[in-house]
């Protein structure tokens, strides 16, 4: 295999675009495996791209209940481990559980309280408080 390596001027012209085919991919209302999928390994981009966080959040708060818990957890217990498989030319296999052990922890808090004062919230949801707990541990 070989490596190539990117010159500054690529990847300012590249990342861009990779942005735009993120956002039209991973949205709320997505799929569920490219949710499950995009929570986990899309997790470690908000260390370079904090701007990125809003959007990961976005998606986070507004998936179902039993991905956001299975995204958030670090330390499954075994046998309850729970995998993506995508078919295609190359059939691979995803982790679906931890992504705190990827992002960025300030950076998801201080979007989250952002989220819940642009939204006046009186009364922290769920969700609000699961991340806030996968996000302090």
């Amino acid at each position: 295999m070989q490596t190539v390596e990117l010159d500054q001027k690529a990847i300012d012209e590249c990342t861009p675009l990779l942005f735009k085919i993120i956002d039209t991919i991973f949205k709320q209302g997505c799929p569920k495996a490219t949710c499950k999928i995009g929570l986990i390994y899309l997790a470690k981009i908000i260390n370079f791209y904090p701007e990125f966080t809003k959007r990961y959040l976005d998606v986070l708060l507004n998936c179902p209940e039993n991905i956001r818990s299975a995204t958030l957890e670090t330390r499954p217990l075994p046998g309850t481990e729970e995998e993506v498989y995508v078919s295609g030319p190359n059939t691979e296999k995803y982790r679906t559980y931890g992504a705190p052990l990827e992002w960025n922890s300030l950076y998801i808090v201080q979007n989250l309280e952002a989220s819940v004062l642009a939204e006046r919230l009186e009364v922290l949801e769920q969700s609000h408080i699961e991340i806030t707990d996968a996000a302090t541990q």
